[in-house]
């Protein structure tokens, strides 16, 4: 049986395997109809193909012979994933051009309520829908669709290999089967690179790294911005964070806390949405605070961090969560408060305000210690942008037109 990822009973895992079994089969038909190479194609990436026409085959037969043993496994190689779902995707746009005695002919077998359970009311009926769209079938057969974004995960594997392996759990080692030869041979000249170097990595001191990480995470959760805009609080997007970093972080001898309680607040003690220290030879440091507010909070943000913090803390950072706001507005109203800032003529930014090389749209400034005059501490502004509606309305547009074409075609 192929990995199912949703509670199913064993007459619904059942047909869902016979009708993959089915997909497969006209998949094949048509191959032995015309030739390999023109189908495999539509599964698998074209170098695949060219490269090792024989192992794709058998992939595809494997595949075929999964839906019709007894073996409930949990796990699909990534190029097994990716053709299997590229396998469902060829299959809905063919049928979407067939119509009439045709597409009966291969039409799948549909799952209904006598065989599977009692449909008592709507909510049934709903569920029925589901599970008899074809489409669906790619979210209940996997768990992520990691296999897709190699180019990304590889990018981010140049930048800083320990962001996918720690934060993503992705071994690109399992991927190399979707990779091109020229990038298999660079992902292995640096993947010798990155082992030669993780000792020269320790030397690395703690506020570069930390800022490095959380940059790195931002930009990496740039693909899910309308899960965040959507579908995310402000609270869930600080956990989300916290949650990414921590394996990470203890990988380096650093522990972040979420909602730890230090400084100070209107009322009371504060809790801080990141703090950060570590232990150097068995004794307590902190190192960082950090703070993430949906804009509009932002200087309401500053001066939280600040009172969240002592001389003993090296440095913090902001982070403004956008939902709804164009990010040009932003970063002139960001940059304005920053210049003004101050409480009563304390914390006031000393020097230029830094735009930290490398990094998009993230800010640097210098603050003094009331305490301890001439001693300093720095804070870094970041952005996370889940707001681009009009990359949104091009994607809506996109599918309206595709769903139109097809009902066109169809009519």
């Amino acid at each position: 049986m192929l990995p199912i990822t949703i509670e199913l009973s064993k007459n619904v895992i059942e047909k869902i395997n016979n009708n993959v079994y089915y997909m497969i089969d006209l998949l094949l038909t048509d191959c032995e109809a015309w030739d390999y190479e023109t189908f495999l194609i539509e599964i698998f990436p074209p170098f695949c193909v060219r490269n090792s026409i024989d192992v794709c085959k058998n992939i595809v037969f494997e595949l075929k012979e999964m839906t019709r043993d007894s073996y409930k496994r949990e796990y699909l190689k990534p190029i097994y994933g990716y053709a299997l779902f590229m396998l469902i995707e060829w299959w809905v746009e063919v049928t979407a051009e067939m119509e009439g005695d045709l597409l009966e002919q291969i039409s799948l077998e549909d799952i209904d309520a006598e065989t599977t359970f009692v449909v008592d009311d709507e909510d049934d009926f709903d569920v029925l829908d589901y599970l008899n769209d074809v489409d669906n079938y790619k979210a209940i057969l996997f768990e992520d669709f990691d296999f897709l974004d190699i180019p990304q995960f590889f990018e981010q594997y140049k930048e800083n290999p320990q962001v996918c392996e720690k934060i993503f759990s992705i071994d690109l080692d399992e991927y190399t089967d979707l990779m091109p030869d020229d990038i298999k041979e660079q992902y292995e000249q640096l993947r010798q690179e990155n082992a030669s170097m993780l000792e020269k990595d320790s030397f690395i001191d703690n506020e570069t790294y930390i800022i490095r990480s959380v940059y790195n995470l931002l930009q990496l959760y740039e693909r899910r911005s309308r899960f965040f805009n959507k579908q995310c609080s402000e609270v869930d997007f600080s956990d989300s964070i916290h949650d990414s970093l921590k394996q990470l972080f203890l990988e380096k001898g650093l522990y972040i806390e979420r909602e730890a309680r230090a400084g100070y607040s209107k009322v009371g003690i504060g809790e801080l949405d990141f703090y950060l220290y570590k232990y150097e030879n068995g004794i307590y440091k902190p190192i960082a605070v950090g703070e993430n507010k949906e804009w509009g909070n932002f200087e309401k943000s500053i001066k939280q961090l600040i009172g969240y913090m002592d001389s003993n803390i090296l440095f913090g950072f902001t982070i403004i969560y956008n939902k709804s706001t164009r990010i040009g507005s932003i970063l002139k109203s960001r940059l304005n408060t920053l210049k003004s800032f101050n409480i009563n003529n304390d914390f006031r930014i000393i020097g230029d305000i830094e735009e930290v090389e490398g990094f998009n749209n993230v800010l640097k400034t210098k603050h003094e210690n009331p305490e301890h005059k001439g001693t300093y501490f720095y804070l870094y502004h970041f952005i996370y942008n889940a707001y681009r509606p009009e990359r949104e309305l091009a994607a809506k547009e996109a599918r309206t037109r595709k769903k139109k074409a097809s009902n066109s075609g169809n009519a």
